[in-house]
């Protein structure tokens, strides 16, 4: 291997490692995000009450957990401090999901009209068309586009994918748009 050849691929190979690292931000769909807080409320507000009535029921002797006497008031005290703040963690994650679940059909409308017009506007051959006009501008670069490797090329083309999208629709979230990146690449490309 040339020198040449070698610096060509510590490039790649540091252009594929920056890549990596800027995207480590992961999107969640706001349908899943309310799914998760609402089982999270439901699971800390189960606990919380079934917890608070084993006290109630140990103080009252109805269910007795054999405590010192002496140190019994530190067990309820904690333990009821501890519930009580489950309880009202459970009720601000309710009022929390709420929030999020109004968002989830406008979240799912956007994500339907970017596809939409990605699969209108944006076509395989326009796609590497512009890579290749990229590329040939950019003075650096020493390989034509049609010269890189699939792989390479398909960051190339994310890059010009993002970037439509970004111009057409003034979105700066680059997770939500990787997230309809996954959607839309295979679509095109295979």
């Amino acid at each position: 291997m040339s020198e040449k050849e070698i610096d060509n691929l510590n490039t790649n190979a540091d252009e594929i490692t920056e890549k990596d690292s800027s995207s480590s931000k992961l999107f969640v769909k706001a349908r899943d995000k309310y799914s998760d807080m609402k089982s999270s409320a439901l699971c800390l507000f189960i606990i919380s009450v079934a917890g608070l009535i084993i006290i109630t029921l140990d103080y009252f002797d109805m269910f007795p957990m054999k405590l010192n006497p002496n140190n019994s008031w530190i067990f309820y005290f904690a333990m009821s401090s501890l519930f009580i703040i489950f309880f009202v963690v459970a009720i601000f994650t309710l009022k929390s999901a709420k929030k999020v679940k109004a968002t989830i059909s406008d979240e799912e409308s956007l994500t339907d009209t970017i596809i939409a017009w990605s699969m209108d506007n944006l076509t395989a051959k326009y796609i590497d068309e512009k890579c290749t006009k990229l590329r040939t501008e950019n003075v650096d670069e020493t390989e034509s586009f049609e010269e890189l490797p699939e792989e390479l090329k398909c960051f190339e083309r994310e890059d010009v994918i993002t970037n439509e999208i970004k111009n057409h629709f003034n979105i700066d979230d680059d997770a939500y748009i990787a997230s309809i990146l996954e959607e839309i690449y295979p679509e095109i490309f295979e």
